[in-house]
Formats: structure tokens, C-alpha cells, sequence
């Protein structure tokens, strides 16, 4: 009875874990959670445009939480005009998830990042842009960055970088 139950639970172990169907089952459930982020992610992005002359500006936006959980979508953007030269802060918090945060002033020292690429990329400096390398190993510590620039109808995908407390690029 027990060499039974021994033999039975091996071959459930195999069976579970060597079985390629299981593998595909989880590479589907992580593909179902992906797109639910980015069914999310472009929701919260179409209601920031749709306030906003779009044909003239630039979009740079990053997700706080690099994390596949709807429940978790804070993010920090920035909105330029190309026209007005003018920057709006939009972002949202924890405590503020559902709420749109909108300013012409920079809030707190946030958006030190975002203002960071938005510099460069004016300076047309794409190609330094894009050769940096994430500032960090984990996928939960940061997140890219996304920009759209409207007036030439680009988008560009930013690693995840992050300044030290002097203000120095980590790299």
C-alpha cells in the first residue's frame, strides 16, 4: 500500500511537471495577465489624451508598479507641447489609483526621471536614450519608460533608470 502511494504521487509530480501541457497552461496564464495590464495600462493612457491636443506634443509615461496586477496601475507622466513649450505633470498614487492628478507645477521631486528623457530627447539625443541600460536587476524596482511623440509619430521604449541622491545617472 505504501510503495502504491509512493509510485502514485512520483508519477502525479511527472505527470504535473514534465507534462508540456502544464508548461503551456502557464505560459498562457502569464500571456492572459500581460494582456490584462496592457488592456488596463491603455485605458488610463486614452483618458489622459483625450483631454489633450495631441498632434503638437510629446507623451512620456512610466508604470510604478512593473507588476501584472490591475490593482496596482500608479503611474508618473509628462505631457509636452511642442507649440507652448509647456510641461503638464499627470500622475496618480496608491491612495489615488482611480484619480487623475493633473499639474502645470512639478510636484515634489518625482518626475526628476521623465524630465530627464524629456531633455534629452529635445536635445535629439535618441540614441543615448536608447542605449542605456536598466538601472536595476528587478523588474519590480522599476519600470521602462514609454514616450510618444505625437508631431512625428514615434514611440520609443526607455529602459528603467534611476538617479543616486547626487542627482547621478545610475548605470
Amino acid at each position: 500500500m505504501k510503495k502504491q502511494f509512493l509510485i502514485l504521487i512520483i508519477l502525479a509530480f511527472c505527470f504535473l511537471n514534465c507534462n508540456p501541457l502544464y508548461k503551456q497552461y502557464k505560459d498562457l496564464a502569464l500571456i492572459n495577465r500581460q494582456k490584462k495590464f496592457s488592456y488596463a495600462t491603455k485605458g488610463i493612457i486614452r483618458k489622459i489624451l483625450a483631454k489633450h491636443d495631441n498632434k503638437n506634443s510629446l507623451f512620456i509615461i512610466s508604470w510604478k508598479n512593473n507588476v501584472f496586477d490591475k490593482e496596482k496601475l500608479v503611474f508618473d507622466a509628462i505631457i509636452y507641447d511642442y507649440n507652448l513649450k509647456t510641461i503638464e505633470y499627470i500622475y496618480n498614487t496608491q491612495s489615488t489609483q482611480n484619480k487623475i492628478i493633473s499639474s502645470t507645477h512639478k510636484p515634489s521631486a518625482y518626475f526628476d526621471d521623465e524630465l530627464f528623457i524629456l531633455n534629452n530627447y529635445i536635445a535629439e539625443k535618441e540614441e543615448y536614450l536608447l542605449s542605456l541600460h536598466d538601472s536595476f536587476s528587478s523588474s519590480d524596482a522599476g519600470s521602462y519608460f514609454y514616450i510618444y511623440d505625437f508631431s512625428k509619430n514615434k514611440k520609443l521604449k526607455i529602459s528603467a533608470i534611476a538617479f543616486d541622491k547626487n542627482g547621478k545617472l545610475i548605470q
